[in-house]
């Protein structure tokens, strides 16, 4: 019998919207939900949560309840065991603080790659699960066949020398991809049929869609697909939250929720991935986000926008206008009229019309450059009390 993996990654829980102050833990627990019932309508044999769980080093009691709720739950009573590493969000004490209590349902966490485990052993009437180091052997009572995952959490520069340094492998000359692709290489402590790596990183070849705060500048450290073992059945990664394949069988699953307007352009059906370890590969792509929740619009005015309130009711919003400037009394105006289905308002000028053209700006004063800069900067019209105070700084320094 095939061995079933349900593969998702980047949830950020305790997302909160800056400016329009939503708060998406409910979305979230409910995105959790429909996550549990397609582990169970699959009859899984394993969960793979690659990283990002929280969207901040400090997460929400609700975020952290949210967490340890539904991982718990995936394993149904030990019928699956719960693979979670820790992404760059994340905090890795903070995460695997409660290993000790998780690990007896069936829930392994990895914070770092140097995290200092004890060998640990559990069986249940499904599955037998080794835990050595980074590295996780699992044998299942209907497979005949035996799978080995090692986890790779999100690793800084400074815990990736740790790792190396650990293993008698560090060289501060090799650059941070390469000691990546050490530990990668790592020779499995056990002999498997399978074998499978969780990974929060850059691979080569990602498409970013906006949302992600990047690991580091540069390219020197995006990991190049074929750093990866020759061996490797399937690689689960974690960090770009757009769904895609880097190779038949190494995959970003995405985030669960679309993070920005741009998110929600580039990859609307928000899913988890079901990988079926046959002769060949197979991967699905399941939705966990309904058509039409989230909607990115563009409207051609403020009385537009308002005019489709009652219509989106039922959706939350992106919200983005073209050469538009908004009056403070306007976008107080959308939030009262979208209540609390706003994720966010983006206001955009088009280059030739945000541009100060030098010859232009000579012909005028100077508190008419200052208003033209306010708003190209701000979006709004200066303040009267702001110019106000703009007129008296130029008088005292004699520009007036």
């Amino acid at each position: 019998m095939a061995i079933r993996i349900l593969h998702t990654a980047d949830w950020h829980l305790g997302k909160v919207f800056e400016g329009m102050q939503f708060d998406l833990i409910d979305e979230q627990r409910r995105i959790l939900n429909k996550i549990k019932e397609i582990a169970s309508n699959e009859d899984v044999h394993l969960v793979i949560v690659s990283g990002d769980v929280f969207d901040s080093y400090v997460p929400s009691n609700a975020a952290r309840k949210a967490f340890f709720d539904v991982v718990v739950e995936l394993t149904d009573d030990g019928r699956r065991p719960v693979i979670v590493i820790a992404g760059n969000h994340d905090s890795p004490e903070g995460l695997t603080a409660a290993n000790a209590a998780l690990s007896r349902h069936g829930v392994v966490v990895f914070g770092t790659p140097v995290d200092p485990l004890p060998d640990f052993e559990l069986e249940t009437k499904r599955y037998r699960l080794f835990r050595k180091g980074r590295f996780v052997q699992l044998e299942f009572s209907d497979s005949d066949e035996s799978l080995c995952l090692q986890a790779l959490p999100y690793a800084s520069e400074t815990r990736l020398r740790e790792a190396l340094e650990s293993e008698g492998q560090a060289d501060r000359a090799v650059e941070y991809a390469q000691r990546l692709r050490l530990l990668l290489c790592h020779k499995p402590p056990f002999a498997s049929d399978r074998y499978v790596i969780a990974a929060h990183l850059y691979m080569g070849g990602g498409e970013e869609v906006g949302s992600e705060r990047r690991l580091m500048l540069g390219t020197s450290y995006h990991v190049p697909v074929d750093y990866l073992p020759s061996d490797v059945d399937y690689v689960a990664l974690g960090h770009l939250h757009k769904s895609q394949a880097i190779a038949p069988n190494v995959h970003y699953s995405g985030s669960i929720f679309p993070l920005s307007i741009f998110d929600a352009e580039k990859d609307p059906m928000k899913s988890v991935l079901l990988v079926a370890l046959e002769d060949r590969v197979s991967v699905e792509r399941i939705p966990v986000l309904e058509e039409g929740r989230v909607v990115v619009m563009r409207p051609e005015s403020i009385s537009e926008a308002l005019s489709q309130a009652e219509k989106l009711a039922n959706s939350l919003v992106f919200m983005e206008f073209f050469g538009v400037i908004p009056k403070p009394t306007q976008i107080e105006q959308l939030r009262r009229a979208y209540r609390r289905n706003l994720l966010g308002i983006r206001f955009v000028f088009e280059p030739e019309k945000s541009r100060m053209d030098v010859a232009e700006l000579r012909k005028l004063e100077p508190v008419e450059i200052f208003k033209r800069y306010y708003r190209l900067q701000h979006g709004v019209q200066p303040s009267s009390e702001l110019v106000k105070l703009f007129v008296e700084i130029l008088d005292e320094v004699g520009m007036s």
